[in-house]
């Protein structure tokens, strides 16, 4: 009888685990970017305030990505700087007086990368972005050319309004970090 009420026991908490939906919310996910300028590539890290993502349902974290959509607000740059978030957004982020439009779909490549089909403005282009796996938690991270999106007149304009401080140099690499802290729904 005891070793009947041990193996009952035991299922039963695996039965309930395995009830307990992940969530994520778009609280629960932040986007984050490095820039670089100078002639030495010094980093300038920032992130958009302003995003919706959209979850697929998975009952794990990086399934959640199969499918998940999102768009982002490119007037929402936080610096720590909010004079240089004002000259980003005004000469980076927005194109013939509109903000530059973000959005994208992901897909699930395996359980080390996942891939988006990003859109910037009017130009699409498929970004793979390793995958660290913290369990419930995941790190996105990509490597991206602003160029590759058509937004060399957007560099030069950034290049031009930062000139001395960039000491002439405005590098069009990016590297952008998403990260998702999903949470398990017990009831």
């Amino acid at each position: 009888m005891k070793t009947f009420l041990i193996s009952f026991l035991v299922l039963s908490s695996f039965s309930i685990q395995a009830s307990c939906p992940l969530v994520i919310r778009t609280q629960d996910v932040s986007v984050k970017w490095l820039a670089y300028k100078t002639p030495r590539k010094v980093a300038v890290q920032g992130e958009f305030k302003k995003f919706s993502f959209r979850a697929a349902k998975s009952d794990d974290v990086i399934g959640r990505f199969a499918g998940a959509t999102f768009s982002i607000d490119s007037t929402s740059v936080a610096t720590g700087n909010p004079g240089r978030d004002r000259k980003i957004v005004s000469n980076f982020f927005t194109d013939k007086g509109k903000a530059v439009k973000i959005s994208g779909a992901f897909s699930v490549k395996d359980k080390t990368s996942v891939s988006a089909l990003l859109k910037l403005q009017e130009a699409s282009k498929e970004v793979r972005f390793n995958v660290e796996n913290k369990g419930t938690s995941l790190i996105l991270t990509a490597d991206i050319n602003v160029l590759d999106f058509s937004l060399q007149d957007n560099l030069s304009r950034i290049n031009l309004a930062c000139k001395a401080l960039h000491e002439g140099v405005t590098w069009p690499d990016v590297r952008i970090m998403i990260e998702v802290s999903g949470k398990k729904s017990c009831k």
